[in-house]
């Protein structure tokens, strides 16, 4: 008989630290859809009912910025602001930001999680990508306008 009112009673002690967590949500935004190699990056959000009353029950967030191949290019701790609040500039200089493409912020706190994705922009690759693109075409359009000059049944050599 006592177990089972110790279990009760361990039970109701512990449903307002679940029902506290359970209310906080995380939030993240960046200040941009997209960014260019060299521009930093301003990512910030708020955690909801936010209490640093508790030492025990404030972490810091926890930040990853994922590349298109799934490698992590920027690992940080962000502690909140008093309010709940967070910002971080990243900056996009180094060597790990290689790739073009559609990147994921991921932040945690405690149990909660949010991600947004942004749009990555290595202008030299871009502009390599564009040249390359227009010498296909012209390649496709000098071979086409060779072929309008042979005859049918007929092949132009060099």
């Amino acid at each position: 008989m006592k177990t089972p009112v110790y279990l009760l009673l361990f039970l109701l002690v512990l449903s307002p630290a679940f029902a506290y967590a359970a209310s906080q949500t995380i939030s993240v935004e960046t200040n941009a859809s997209s960014y260019e190699k060299g521009s930093p990056i301003t990512i910030s959000g708020l955690i909801t009912n936010y209490d640093e009353s508790d030492p025990n029950e404030v972490y810091e967030i926890a930040l990853k910025i994922i590349a298109p191949n799934n490698n992590i290019v920027t690992i940080d701790q962000i502690k909140p602001n008093p309010g709940g609040t967070y910002s971080i500039s990243v900056n996009t200089e180094g060597a790990s930001w290689k790739l073009n493409g559609d990147y994921t912020v991921m932040v945690n706190y405690a149990a909660q999680t949010a991600s947004i994705t942004f749009t990555f922009i290595i202008p030299e690759v871009a502009a390599a990508e564009a040249e390359a693109a227009e010498a296909e075409a012209a390649e496709a359009e000098a071979a086409e306008a060779a072929a309008e000059k042979c005859g049918e049944g007929t092949h132009l050599e060099d």
